[in-house]
């Protein structure tokens, strides 16, 4: 039985941070996400998607730079229990 399967890192020493892990934590300290190495990995990765900056866009564009992303990351949290789609 497999129970998880991860890509492998290419430099020694290097770490590869599951953003999903962090979510829980993100929630209640919402401005640690817009600088946090895991949301960094998965912008590089491109996993971060278009859609992922409209949402989180939006509600800066309403109430300015100060809006904090809790409302995103909620969002990803449903991730884990809705389908993508």
């Amino acid at each position: 039985m497999e129970v998880a399967r991860r890509e492998g890192l290419i430099a020694k020493g290097a770490v590869r941070l599951e953003l999903d892990h962090y979510l829980e934590v993100l929630v209640r300290q919402p401005g640690a996400f817009p600088g946090s190495t895991a949301l960094g990995q998965v912008r590089s990765a491109v996993r971060f998607t278009p859609v992922h900056d409209a949402w989180w866009a939006q509600p800066t564009k309403i109430h300015g730079e100060r809006e904090d992303p809790r409302a995103l990351i909620e969002v990803l949290l449903l991730g884990r229990h809705m389908p993508h789609e």
